[in-house]
């Protein structure tokens, strides 16, 4: 027979133990959720058409987030991947040109509390109803990092897609810009700042010859000095970056480094283990002091690569007072600078997660078809599970031992 008094004892210590267990877990579930993640990490995006009529389902965008330091300098970059486009969504849309990429990433650690996020795609000429895949694109952002300690950006809420239509070549003004595709995300995920793995720079550089046009003025810069770097893992399935970079007074004094980004175009070649090309799709703020294009570059085998300097390449700018600047270059030399990087095999991943971004898939309005992940959304509910078996194995401990009192 139990009395009253060894339940309510029972009661107060099973009660006393799972607390202890919950707490104990939760604070666990806590301090990992708040790490962060390392790497690029995927995350999928809901892009609205409500702008361009009623009833057509979002676009699920897939993409990735990166956010690498060179020195003090951190480069924030996000890449979405190609996504095919609806028959009702294609035919709603106007006549393209190009796709501006913005956001906002919220910054940990650095000079400032945010990073601005833009980038632009190719020259696309897609009439009006004619745009069936939207390109990959790629918008970067530029921090300092504030000191040696750990650093972090969020991934931006939110992303504003806006379609940009011109008259005539691939070479014309871009005219006013169309209703922008708002694209959302419920993904709350920190990316850790990681060090760049490595950086190789081509020595002396190239040199470039550039007409630098403001509006109507166009001037002419002979000898522009431009670096070729490399940063990133250099591992087979695992994104570096290619910069193309000098400094923004190198272009001359007519050149205005208050200047917006609005677009690049221009192709750095790929020899040794294997032939391809990286398109520079990326345009980095001038305000810095520098002027900078990058692209994208997953190896997709292992040996020597070499990197060639773009032949030639173009880049768009806008002023604060709308004028256009366009600086077009073209190397000085027939043979351009090239880098050479050796590409590691990928490591084993067998029965490890990756961070890879997903192929493009079909995806619940608003969630996006890439999916995105939630570091430590998951670890309180684990937590407390824990903490309910160990609560229960300790009542079972408990129950035996009285028994066993009871019946000595």
């Amino acid at each position: 027979m139990y009395h009253q008094g060894t339940v309510q004892g029972s009661a107060v210590r099973a009660a006393s133990l799972l607390a202890l267990a919950g707490a104990g877990l939760f604070g666990l579930a806590v301090t990992a959720g708040a790490t962060g993640t390392t790497g690029a990490i995927p995350v999928g995006y809901s892009c609205s058409l409500a702008a361009y009529g009623q009833g057509l389902a979002p676009l699920n965008i897939p993409a990735a987030l990166s956010a690498e330091s060179t020195g003090p300098t951190v480069t924030v970059t996000l890449v979405t991947q190609p996504v095919q486009v609806p028959a009702a969504a294609a035919s709603a849309l106007p006549q393209l040109s190009y796709l501006d990429l913005n956001g906002t990433a919220q910054a940990n650690g650095m000079s400032g509390t945010a990073v601005n996020l833009s980038g632009q795609s190719g020259y696309l000429g897609a009439a009006a109803g004619g745009m069936t895949q939207l390109p990959a694109m790629t918008a970067t952002g530029t921090a300092t990092q504030a000191s040696t300690g750990p650093a972090a950006v969020e991934v931006p809420p939110t992303l504003t897609l806006t379609p940009v239509g011109s008259v005539g070549s691939a070479s014309a003004a871009p005219s006013a810009q169309q209703a922008p595709l708002t694209c959302t995300t419920s993904s709350a995920t920190t990316v850790q700042v990681t060090a760049a793995a490595r950086t190789a720079t081509s020595t002396p550089g190239q040199a470039y010859t550039c007409t630098v046009t403001v509006g109507t003025s166009t001037t002419t810069v002979s000898r522009v000095p431009m670096s070729l770097t490399t940063t990133g893992p250099a591992t087979v399935g695992r994104q570096d970056m290619v910069t193309l970079s000098a400094p923004a007074s190198t272009l001359g004094s007519a050149f205005p480094v208050s200047a917006s980004p609005m677009s690049v175009s221009g192709v750095a070649g790929l020899g040794g283990t294997y032939p391809g090309s990286v398109p520079m799709t990326g345009l980095a703020d001038p305000g810095n002091g520098m002027f900078r294009l990058t692209g994208p570059w997953m190896p997709a085998k292992a040996g020597m690569a070499r990197i060639f300097a773009p032949r030639t390449f173009a880049a768009r700018l806008r002023e604060q007072t709308a004028v256009t600047v366009a600086v077009a270059c073209t190397a000085a030399t027939t043979t351009t600078t090239t880098t050479q990087v050796m590409v590691q095999a990928a490591a084993s991943t067998a029965g490890t997660a990756t961070a890879s971004a997903p192929a493009t898939a079909a995806g619940a309005p608003n969630t996006g078809g890439g999916g995105s992940l939630h570091p430590g959304s998951d670890l309180p509910l684990a937590a407390a599970g824990a903490a309910a078996v160990l609560a229960g194995l300790a009542i079972t401990l408990y129950t035996l031992r009285r028994r066993r009192g009871l019946s000595s």
